[in-house]
């Protein structure tokens, strides 16, 4: 039963900021109006940022083994370092340092407005070997259907604290970054709703003998919804009982010898750890778990001996896998096997074509086991069109199946960036975080091809996976996704137009639960302007369609809508102190006779950086 809202000081002081923030907007949307020209809102450079061509912040270009050993053809998307593309999270869709106070803003288009990074540049500011920024973020989100459900609706309160750390290094023998946003959230209203979020994305490179032994360590930790069919970025309040938890590590330690300009040899270890933990999930009305808590460990021996410059147009790559799980579910006593050769072709500077033999040995556990043994192969192409775009397609056979991949990050003048993406690949719940942990910066032999390079929260390679469009299962999936965005940079503004889709086939469940099929599809634009040096705006519209069954009382499926609309202000009140003002709405339709819901919410935010 609810109780009547009480606004303690915390809550009302916080209020208090809405007006800080709205106050000077028609002065704002003055000023602006006449100064395009000399606004300073295009899109900012990050200090530290390293190129793909391995170039550090200071213009200086690494040769180490580490940084020159980049991917050599990659065998699909999940393969790839496709480091700063806004696909990666639905509703970003502007990442930082393109639009004014959005480098390093308190609100995210589309999303609760959660800074996700420090004020200003990420990375090693020039001059400066590393940095360490801590940060408290205290926000208060009023809702008038906690729950979003079409009948009985619970209006509240939600307090929540932030106490978060940004650091980042750039040293002869530490590279790397590390963001960490623990938040506790206090309702005021629905006693048993109080809990403690672990948000982390970092990963590090550190040189033990320089040029031959290296370290390479990542891990990332999110929130996710079990039963999906949420907005995707996440805009929507949802229940405790309703959230799952998600953890992955890798450790690497790996060794480079160079042959001179013949070879380049590489041997290492990596160790991983994956779980997704929360309430067990059950199908309504049939009483079928389809999501409980799962964990594992992984233990990979790798190698990869690769031709060197002395080939001329010709490059070639033989590399061979053998990793081992130990966990619950279909990962327990899990292997997965590979060995294969690659042949590459420069046709001419900017198009190359290549061809990929081998062989794979896979096995998981569950219902139905499954084994997979039998031959690998792939003909591909790699486009460059310009310096800062490349286009990697594939086609071939992996996991089993025949299917095709596709990697493209083009520019089209000096301010639009299209991105594309499709994988196709099997996969679980708890592996997908460290399949998103090897996108970036590490290919399938856990190698960093450039660590630290562009990772920043909100970019692609340190990207939260918190998609809450489709439910966690348990079990082994064959995972299909597609992504497409295109971005536009003005003076003073930035438009991006956002596509998604994802499809999940079953393949084995967990013993004791179900799996099935389930499918999803969005597009967003997100608009973010610059209304003045100290202000942002931003607007985001999200429509999305989906089908599961987990709304519905029979296992048939049943076919969903979701909608959002948000606007933010952000304002900066010092170099160290900001805020800001959102309002969003979003409504859901699981289909059915269940009923749509609309959940509306007001959400204040306040940040200091120390």
């Amino acid at each position: 039963m609810a109780r009547p809202c009480a606004a303690p000081p915390l809550r009302a002081a916080v209020l208090v900021l809405a007006c800080a923030v709205v106050a000077p907007v028609a002065v704002s949307a003055q000023e602006a109006s006449g100064a395009d020209a000399g606004s300073g809102g295009g899109a900012s450079s990050r200090a530290g940022a390293r190129g793909a061509e391995g170039t550090d912040a200071r213009g200086a270009t690494r040769t180490d083994p580490a940084t020159s050993f980049e991917p050599f053809a990659p065998r699909d998307s999940a393969d790839t370092f496709f480091r700063a593309s806004p696909v990666g999270r639905l509703g970003s869709g502007l990442p930082p340092g393109q639009a004014g106070l959005f480098s390093g803003s308190p609100a995210q288009p589309g999303g609760l407005g959660a800074p996700l990074g420090p004020q200003g540049n990420y990375g090693v500011p020039e001059g400066r070997s590393y940095v360490v920024q801590p940060s408290i973020i205290v926000q208060e989100l009023f809702t008038d259907n906690l729950f979003q459900t079409p009948w009985d609706k619970q209006s509240d309160f939600v307090t929540t604290i932030t106490p978060s750390i940004y650091a980042a290094a750039d040293t002869a023998r530490l590279r790397g970054s590390l963001a960490y946003l623990p938040t506790f959230s206090h309702y005021a209203n629905t006693s048993g709703q109080d809990r403690l979020d672990h948000r982390f994305v970092g990963q590090a490179l550190a040189t033990l003998l320089p040029g031959s032994l290296y370290l390479s360590m990542s891990g990332s930790g999110d929130t996710r919804t079990a039963t999906g069919g949420f907005t995707p970025e996440g805009t929507t309040v949802v229940s405790r009982n309703n959230r799952v938890q998600t953890l992955n590590f890798q450790a690497t330690p790996y060794y480079v010898q160079r042959f001179g300009g013949w070879a380049t040899a590489l041997a290492g270890y990596t160790y991983g750890y994956g779980s997704t933990s929360g309430s067990d999930a059950f199908l309504p009305g049939s009483g079928q778990r389809y999501f409980t808590s799962q964990n594992y460990n992984s233990n990979e021996i790798f190698g990869v001996l690769r031709s060197g410059e002395n080939f001329g147009r010709v490059a070639l790559e033989a590399r061979a896998s053998g990793t081992s799980y130990d966990g619950t579910g279909v990962l327990n006593g899990a292997r997965r096997n590979e060995a294969s050769l690659q042949a590459l072709y420069a046709f001419t500077r900017n198009i190359a074509g290549f061809v990929e033999g081998g062989y794979e040995d896979q096995r998981y556990a569950g219902v139905p086991e499954v084994r997979i043994q039998g031959p690998i192969w792939s003909v591909g192409t790699r486009l460059r069109p310009s310096q800062d775009s490349i286009i990697t397609a594939r086609y071939g056979r992996r996991d089993g199946f025949n299917s095709a991949s596709l990697e493209a990050a083009v520019s089209v003048g000096p301010r639009t960036r299209v991105f594309a993406t499709y994988s196709d690949r099997l996969t679980t719940s708890a592996r997908r975080g460290n399949d998103l942990l090897n996108t970036a910066g590490l290919d399938e032999t856990g190698y960093p091809g450039d660590a630290g390079a562009g990772f920043y929260p909100g970019s692609n390679s340190g990207q939260f996976n918190s998609n809450p469009f489709l439910a966690v299962q348990g079990g082994l999936i064959r995972l299909k996704r597609a992504a497409a965005s295109v971005t536009r940079t003005f003076t003073r503004d930035t438009v991006t137009l956002s596509v998604f889709r994802e499809e999940q086939e079953p393949i084995s469940a967990t013993v004791g639960t179900t799996v099935f099929a389930q499918r999803g599809t969005s597009g967003s634009l997100a608009w973010a302007r610059e209304l003045t040096p100290e202000m942002t705006a931003i607007a985001y519209v999200q429509y999305g369609t989906y089908s599961s069954p987990t709304f519905r009382t029979t296992n048939t499926g049943s076919s969903g809508t979701t909608g959002t609309a948000s606007a933010s202000l952000v304002r900066r009140f010092t170099p160290r102190l900001s805020g800001s003002l959102q309002y969003a709405i979003s409504r859901r339709d699981p289909g059915g006779d269940q009923g749509a819901s609309i959940q509306n919410l007001v959400l204040v935010s306040l940040r200091q950086d120390f």
